[in-house]
């Protein structure tokens, strides 16, 4: 019933049928709420809110807003799964836990820094548990060095396992380093490092990330041709362009993903 609530007000906000803070106001009260799914339908009708607003100037106090919603409820779980815990248990500790990093919650971040610091120092052992593997690599990346990077890149050449790429090839588009990002595009069409059919799921992955998005998009327009002849009939293809709009605010820039999309074919 909560979360049906959670959602309704969202829906309302985003068709214009109430204010866009109404639903802000209404989920302050998940401060106190430690179950999954008013939680997972407050995040995930919240993304739009973040797409829209990261670029602006207030984007900083939004986000104080959210970690200040998050954090009653991080400071009261542990990163520890119990033997115990259904399933909801631990998806909820999970979700949360990632949201909680993706706010910049200081102690969230160390730790994700401190589980990923563990792998480096033993690269044939991942103690991050399997749960925590895409925000903890992502975290670890965003808030680290090259180092960190680098070192993912090689734990991506060793992997075999295709899931576990995936999650590590995300993870590196994670970085808030502007070469880094430059690497890691250049690399998708480098099928030495990522396989063919991987290309779509890395600029994919750029796509999603803030510093990514703009990058991707400047990445697309210059290999637009070389892309569309590989991957233009593809259905990821068409998944690429529509991630890359979800960032966008303005009127000119989805006119622009527009006209490659129609008349650059």
């Amino acid at each position: 019933m909560r979360a049906q609530i959670v959602n309704d007000v969202f829906s309302l906000a985003q068709a214009q049928q109430s204010s866009p803070l109404r639903p802000l106001e209404l989920i302050r009260y998940l401060k106190s709420d430690f179950e999954l799914l008013p939680w997972d339908t407050a995040i995930n009708r919240l993304a739009f809110y973040i797409n829209m607003l990261e670029t602006t100037e207030i984007y900083g106090d939004f986000n104080k807003y959210l970690l200040d919603l998050v954090e009653p409820v991080y400071s009261k779980i542990t990163w520890l799964h119990n033997a115990n815990d259904s399933w909801l248990d631990r998806q909820f500790r999970t979700k949360i836990l990632e949201f909680a990093c993706a706010r910049e919650s200081s102690d969230c971040v160390q730790k994700a820094k401190q589980y990923f610091l563990a792998w480096m120092a033993n690269p044939t052992v991942n103690p991050i548990p399997k749960d925590y593997r895409a925000f903890v690599y992502c975290t670890a990346i965003k808030y680290g060095s090259k180092s960190e990077w680098n070192f993912a890149s090689n734990q991506y050449d060793a992997e075999t396992d295709s899931n576990a790429k995936k999650e590590i090839q995300n993870s590196m588009a994670c970085t808030r380093e502007p070469w880094l990002i430059n690497r890691f595009l250049n690399d998708q069409l480098n099928h030495t490092k990522v396989r063919r059919q991987d290309t779509l799921f890395g600029l994919r992955y750029a796509s999603t990330k803030s510093l990514g998005n703009i990058m991707t998009w400047d990445f697309i327009k210059t290999n637009w041709n070389e892309l569309y002849d590989r991957y233009g009939n593809s259905m990821t293809f068409a998944q690429l362009l529509n991630d890359l709009s979800t960032k966008f605010n303005t009127e000119n820039s989805l006119n622009e993903v527009f006209y490659f999309s129609c008349f650059k074919v």
